[in-house]
């Protein structure tokens, strides 16, 4: 669940930002540096302190799809068009 939620996150940002490898390349970069320098702590909390983080995650890749559309991750849908205004 965690890889779908970084892969749906990774391409909303990669065509949001006009198709920017290198956006995506930096989001990558700092999720895996993320979890070097911020790997939680070693309690008995250990599981919860993951779920914690990797809810966030899912849920934030679930609000993207959501506001986004899961076709393409590319356009807003509660946008308002050019023609509308």
């Amino acid at each position: 669940m965690l890889a779908v939620s970084f892969r749906i996150l990774t391409v909303w940002l990669y065509n949001n930002t006009g198709k920017s490898v290198f956006a995506a390349i930096v989001f990558h970069a700092v999720t895996n540096t993320g979890r070097s320098i911020f790997p939680g702590s070693r309690s008995t909390f250990e599981l919860w302190d993951g779920a914690i983080g990797y809810g966030l995650i899912a849920i934030t890749a679930v609000i993207v799809v959501f506001l986004w559309g899961p076709t393409t991750l590319a356009r807003f849908r509660y946008a308002r068009s050019a023609s509308s205004r």
